[in-house]
């Protein structure tokens, strides 16, 4: 019996039992070769993106904070343009003024949204279109903050004060208190003002003038009798 070219006297089975352990020993060599390679490449590659993700949440955290969304589409009292009916107007142009801090602590100006920037979204409701949450300085992630809102009517006028003294309709909430958001992994979405009562707008001067008239008539026509 002839055999192969290559292939001992032994047989093929015994040559090819020897050429197989040769390819298997490179094989072998070759793969733990490659692995170590992977490994290598894998490495920084995880760490980039145990990185990436830590700096995302800790970008998350730092974007919301202790904070809260200036709008009240998600809950909160409805802002009325007069009493005792009629919510805000189509083309009332609203801006606001936010205070916030501690409970029981002072309060700051937190954001002002004027001439345009807070949207009248139709029957007593409004939202901050920039997506953007303010913090609340004092305030824990997730706890309870105290918030005031200052608002008025009108595009000209930069400040509540501002508007008051020109007589245009200006309103009040007064102290209230709100949830933040920020805490926790991930951070839990800041809410919106949901703790804001609800609030009318004070009558323009010759409208609250005439109710005062009316107020002293009354009063006079009882002295009478």
């Amino acid at each position: 019996m002839r055999f192969p070219s290559g292939l001992g006297a032994d047989g093929p089975c015994n040559s090819f039992t020897g050429w197989n352990r040769t390819f298997i020993v490179e094989a072998f060599v070759n793969r733990t070769l490659l692995i170590r390679k992977q490994e290598t490449l894998q490495k920084p590659s995880m760490k980039k993106t145990i990185l990436s993700v830590t700096m995302l949440v800790g970008l998350t955290a730092t974007m919301y904070g202790q904070s809260v969304f200036f709008e009240t589409v998600s809950g909160g009292g409805k802002i009325y343009r007069s009493y005792p009916n009629g919510v805000l107007l189509a083309n009332d142009v609203i801006a606001a003024t936010l205070w916030g801090g501690p409970v029981g602590g002072s309060l700051t100006p937190i954001i002002t949204l004027a001439h345009g920037a807070l949207l009248n979204l139709g029957d007593g409701v409004i939202y901050d279109p920039s997506g953007l949450s303010y913090s609340i300085p004092g305030v824990a992630a997730n706890g309870q903050a105290q918030l005031r809102v200052q608002f008025w009517i009108g595009s000209s006028y930069d400040s509540y004060f501002q508007a008051l003294a020109a007589g245009a309709p200006v309103t009040d909430t007064g102290v209230f208190s709100n949830p933040t958001g920020g805490g926790g992994l991930p951070p839990k979405i800041p809410p919106g003002l949901i703790g804001l009562p609800a609030v009318f707008f004070i009558p323009e001067p010759s409208t609250l003038a005439l109710a005062v008239l009316g107020l002293a008539a009354v009063l006079l026509f009882r002295r009478c009798n």
